[in-house]
C-alpha cells in the first residue's frame, strides 16, 4: 500500500459524502469509567466523612458530579445518536452535535482542517477562517462554549481519535484525495500527517 490509498472502508462513504460515526464503545466505556470514579469517590467520601472535618472531599466531590454527569449524559447522547457525527460532502462539512448547530459549515468559511498529535491519540480539528461568522449562528449558550474553544485550543472542531471510528489522519487523507477541487479553490489548509 502506497502512502496515499486508505486503509479505512469504503462503505463508510456514501453518494455523495464521506460520514463519520462515532466510537459507541468507547464512548460508553468512557462514561462508564467517568460514572465509576464518582461512585467510588462517593462511596469513599459517605464512609470517611465526619462531622468536623476537612471541606475539601466535600468540595471535590460536589465539583466533580458536577462536571462529571453531565459529560456523561452527554457521551451517552453522542454514543447513542443514530445519525453521523460529521457528513462531509461537496459543499462542506456538517457536524451534528447538540453543541454546535451550524448547519454546514461551507468550504469558503474554513481556514484549515488540522491532525494534531495527542498523547492520547490523534485530533482532527476545523479551524474556521472567521469564528464569529459560526460561533454567532448558536444559541447563547452553545456560544459561550465554542467561544471558550476557540480562545484555547483556535479551533471551534474537534474530534479526538478516541471518539472517532475513523482515525483523524485516514479522515483528513480521505477529505483530501475526494475533495481536492474544494480544498484548492477555497484555499483551505489541510495539515497533519
Amino acid at each position: 500500500m502506497t502512502g496515499h490509498e486508505s486503509t479505512w472502508q469504503a462503505d463508510t462513504t456514501v453518494l455523495h459524502g464521506i460520514l463519520v460515526y462515532r466510537n459507541r464503545i468507547r464512548s460508553l466505556l468512557l462514561t462508564g469509567l467517568l460514572l465509576l470514579f464518582l461512585v467510588a469517590f462517593g462511596w469513599t467520601w459517605l464512609t470517611t466523612w465526619r462531622e468536623g472535618s476537612s471541606p475539601l472531599p466535600t468540595i471535590l466531590l460536589v465539583r466533580c458530579v458536577l462536571i462529571f454527569v453531565p459529560v456523561s449524559f452527554w457521551h451517552v447522547y453522542l454514543a447513542l445518536m443514530p445519525k453521523p457525527y460529521l457528513i462531509i460532502t461537496e459543499e462542506g462539512i456538517r457536524i451534528n452535535s447538540p453543541l454546535m448547530n451550524a448547519g454546514i459549515i461551507r468550504w469558503s468559511d474554513i481556514g484549515a482542517l488540522t491532525v494534531l498529535p495527542m498523547t492520547y491519540g490523534d485530533l482532527f480539528s476545523i479551524v474556521p477562517r472567521k469564528s464569529s461568522t459560526l460561533i454567532d449562528r448558536q444559541s447563547w449558550v452553545q456560544q459561550v462554549f465554542l467561544r471558550y474553544l476557540n480562545r484555547s485550543t483556535g479551533s471551534v472542531f474537534r474530534l479526538p481519535t478516541l471518539f472517532s471510528l475513523i482515525p483523524p489522519a485516514e479522515l483528513l487523507m480521505q477529505i483530501g484525495q475526494r475533495y481536492d477541487h474544494e480544498l484548492h479553490q477555497y484555499h483551505v489548509i489541510v495539515t497533519g500527517h
